[in-house]
């Protein structure tokens, strides 16, 4: 089922308006070029190492931007042995490095991060080891408590000995992140707030067969952001024949109870995300269902645990084409899956069901080049917090830094890249 063809991928379309375009050093173009844009064309010039293109004024609520998600299921297998660990670690790996690239955004991990819970500790440090390049990464990321995770994995599963220290609120991986925003009392329940495409979206985590509290908990966070774009992870909800799963473990919420009492009522939930479930090496499931008000909500089943190969799922936003492309990918063996369940696409709409991004902005003022640095001015109310992205070809952005604007005007300066024939920048406004 796996292929080990590489795909390609495919630049989506900027809409992008692009002007006071000026050449940083006199003398030194190599003539001017034309980048088209739709029935229009852009002039620009040419520099021996360098081309930087200001965006005068920039509103977050018309970028096109593509962002990941990327979501790791059940890496219980890994942790058993030794030997087993490269898959996992890869995936964090492959994570961390794209980061910018990718503009990988957020990480879910789906849970049964270990496979024996409180009877093989020595497990705990193998997953730790990997999850530690994640931390390092800077990407926010939610983690959901699978059964094997329990002090005791056997149904009925209980005691959090382990899971509190290492991923309970005071762990080193969530205590003091500013995108880490809050937790139950069982603290197996947390969220999540990260930013992409102009927008703030909110993650969910909640605990395996969640009980009416963490229920209540969660309908009261989703209460407190109105309409922010939500996104639940949960280790069990779909089974891989497609079916809603049953309660066999804690005897808490089935799945159809999950939907009935939080995803359905709250339409700005669009999608669910689970593990768990498998049969012979993988499970793979990917359902739309509407919600009570009739909005779809994409509900996607990731499980790989019969195989040490270190597949993962990343799910690539489209803001541009409305779009969400989902790949399924192994670091491990530098290997696509191609098959209908691995890699699919689905359309969706973020004006109609979101309303458009929050409006703002921010005016970026003439570079200048001085001893191989540019110094970029950033220009717009005091108070205003901005990331600062930089591209090389107008489809691949990467933040190269998060400035706040205190009085007015922030500057900022950033050394020539080796090697990179031209640079674009533009600016984010993040409130």
């Amino acid at each position: 089922m796996k292929d080990s063809n590489h795909q390609t991928r495919t630049p989506g379309r900027t809409l992008w308006r692009l002007a006071g375009i000026r050449c940083l050093e006199r003398g030194q173009d190599r003539g001017a070029g034309r980048l088209p844009k739709g029935n229009k064309s852009i002039t620009t010039f040419w520099l021996p190492r360098l081309l930087v293109a200001v965006l005068p004024v920039v509103a977050p609520a018309a970028w096109a931007e593509k962002f990941t998600i990327a979501v790791i299921p059940d890496t219980q297998t890994y942790t058993i042995y030794d030997a087993y660990m490269p898959g996992f670690t890869r995936q964090m790996q492959y994570i961390a490095t794209n980061k910018g690239p990718r503009n990988i955004v957020f990480v879910s991990h789906l849970g049964d991060v270990v496979n024996d819970g409180g009877r093989i500790p020595a497990e705990w440090p193998r997953a730790l080891g990997a999850m530690d390049l994640l931390r390092d990464s800077g990407i926010p990321f939610g983690v959901a408590i699978g059964n094997h995770d329990y002090d005791n994995d056997s149904a009925p599963v209980n005691g959090t000995t382990y899971w509190s220290q290492y991923f309970g609120p005071d762990s080193p991986y969530f205590q003091g992140k500013s995108w880490y925003h809050g937790y139950s009392n069982n603290v197996t329940d947390s969220y999540q707030i990260f930013h992409a495409a102009g927008r703030d979206f909110l993650h969910l985590v909640l605990e395996l067969e969640p009980s009416a509290d963490s229920l209540q908990w969660a309908n009261q966070v989703i209460q407190a952001h109105p309409g922010m774009p939500t996104i639940v992870s949960i280790h069990q909800y779909l089974t891989y024949a497609g079916n809603r799963s049953g309660n066999n473990y804690r005897g808490g919420s089935t799945g159809l109870q999950v939907w009935n009492n939080l995803i359905s009522p709250n339409t700005q939930i669009f999608m669910v995300l689970c593990g768990h479930s498998f049969s012979g090496s993988e499970g793979e499931v990917n359902h739309t269902t509407l919600d009570a008000a009739g909005k779809p909500v994409y509900e996607e089943l990731t499980d790989y645990q019969g195989t040490v190969d270190g597949w993962m799922r990343l799910m690539e936003f489209d803001s541009a084409l409305q779009q969400i492309n989902f790949t399924t990918y192994s670091p491990l063996l530098d290997a696509w899956a191609t098959d209908a369940t691995s890699q699919f696409q689905v359309n969706f709409d973020w004006n109609n069901r979101f309303g458009p991004a929050p409006s703002g902005m921010v005016s970026l003022d003439s570079p200048l080049l001085s001893n191989g640095c540019f110094s970029v001015l950033l220009v717009g109310a005091a108070g205003q917090k901005c990331d600062l992205l930089a591209s090389t070809n107008l489809a691949d952005w990467v933040t190269v830094a998060t400035v706040t604007n205190t009085n007015g005007s922030a500057c900022y300066r950033e050394t020539s890249p080796a090697g990179s024939p031209r640079r674009y920048y533009r600016a984010r406004l993040l409130q």
